[in-house]
């Protein structure tokens, strides 16, 4: 009888280890699972981190871009005011130029 409860005990306990073998085996899937699914989204957080980047580097060339072309355009601007003295000026000289003609054609 004792050699018999000794078989049955040392079968509860490998029953027990056997379950807990799997148990654990079950664990190790599961937690191998989490870490591919977790590099799965590190790659994509990565990807979009890149985008992300790519796009403040875009918005930082396009801000340099603006700044360039405001510069040209005023630029412009000065040369266009400029022009249009220069012609003011042309005008009253021939205005006074036409005047002059006008009085010495009268005499």
């Amino acid at each position: 009888k004792a050699q018999l409860a000794q078989t049955q005990r040392g079968a509860e306990v490998g029953w027990r280890s056997t379950a807990e073998i799997e148990r654990l085996n079950q664990r190790a899937q599961d937690l191998e699972a989490e870490l591919l699914e977790a590099q799965r989204c590190g790659q994509d957080q990565a990807v979009e981190l890149r985008r992300v980047h790519q796009q403040s580097l875009q918005a930082s060339e396009d801000c340099h871009s603006g700044h360039r072309l405001r510069a040209e355009l005023n630029d412009a601007r000065q040369e266009a005011a400029a022009f249009a003295a220069s012609g003011r000026r042309l005008e009253s000289e021939l205005d006074g130029s036409m005047a002059a003609r006008q009085e010495a054609q009268r005499r």
